[in-house]
C-alpha cells in the first residue's frame, strides 16, 4: 500500500488504497500496526502533531479512509479513532466489564445485524477477496453469508496452510455452491484459488 509513496508529501495518496479489512479477532493489531507504520513513515505528518484531532486534515481518520470491520466486535477504539478509547498495549488494571460489552461470541444474541449487513455488503461489492489465516469454519462462513454473498466476476484467494489436498477441495466446494459464481468460474470471469501457503507468499503472488 505504500510502495508508490516516495515523496515527502505523498502520504496524501495513501487514502487511495481501496481496501477493507474484515477480521474475526477482538484485538486491534491490524489498525495499530498500519497506523504506527504510516504515521512514522512521513515527517510531514509528525510535524503537525495533531493526529488525535479527527477534524485535522492530517489525522489518520482523514488519511486512512479504508475500513476495519470486526465481525464479533473489538475491545475498544484506538486513540486516533475515538475520544472513548483504550490505548494499545499493556493496559494494567481496567474494568473488564466495561470492555467486555464491546465483544461477542458466535452465538451471542447481541450480534448487531446492521453491522453484519455492512460487512456483507463490503464483501458483496469487492472485486478481490483475500482469506488470510482463515480457518473456513462453517459458522464463520455462515455469518458472512458465504457463498450467497459472492458475485460473478469476483476473484477469491485464500490460504490453507498445511491443509491436505482433499481439505482444500472441500473448502472450494463451499464456494461453488453459489451457482452464479460457479458459472463465472467456468466462464473464466471469476477466479477461486485456495492454496497451501502462508499469507505473505499468497499476497506476493496474487496482490496486484
Amino acid at each position: 500500500m505504500s510502495k508508490t509513496l516516495t515523496e515527502p508529501d505523498s502520504y496524501i495518496k495513501f487514502k487511495n488504497n481501496n481496501i477493507t479489512f474484515v477480521t474475526f479477532n477482538y484485538d486491534r493489531s491490524i489498525e495499530n500496526f498500519i497506523h504506527e507504520s504510516f504515521y512514522n513513515s512521513f515527517d510531514d505528518i509528525k510535524d503537525h502533531e495533531m493526529q488525535l484531532d479527527p477534524d485535522n486534515e492530517y489525522s489518520p481518520t482523514k488519511l486512512m479512509l479504508f475500513k476495519f470491520l470486526h465481525v464479533y466486535g473489538k475491545i475498544s477504539d484506538l486513540p486516533w479513532q475515538s475520544p472513548n478509547h483504550l490505548n494499545y498495549g499493556p493496559v494494567g488494571e481496567i474494568k473488564i466489564d466495561d470492555y467486555s460489552q464491546n465483544i461477542r461470541i458466535i452465538y451471542d444474541k447481541r450480534i448487531d445485524e446492521e453491522e453484519i449487513k455492512i460487512i456483507r455488503d463490503e464483501i458483496h461489492s469487492a472485486k478481490r477477496i483475500y482469506f488470510l489465516g482463515f480457518g473456513f469454519a462453517l459458522e464463520n462462513l455462515k455469518i458472512l453469508d458465504f457463498p450467497n454473498v459472492l458475485m460473478p466476476g469476483q476473484k477469491v484467494y485464500g490460504t490453507a496452510y498445511n491443509a491436505k489436498e482433499e481439505e482444500i477441495e472441500e473448502i472450494k466446494n463451499r464456494f461453488v455452491q453459489n451457482n452464479e459464481f460457479n458459472k463465472a468460474l467456468h466462464d473464466r470471469e471469476s477466479e477461486l484459488i485456495i492454496k497451501n501457503t502462508n499469507c505473505l507468499d499468497l499476497l506476493r503472488e496474487r496482490l496486484h
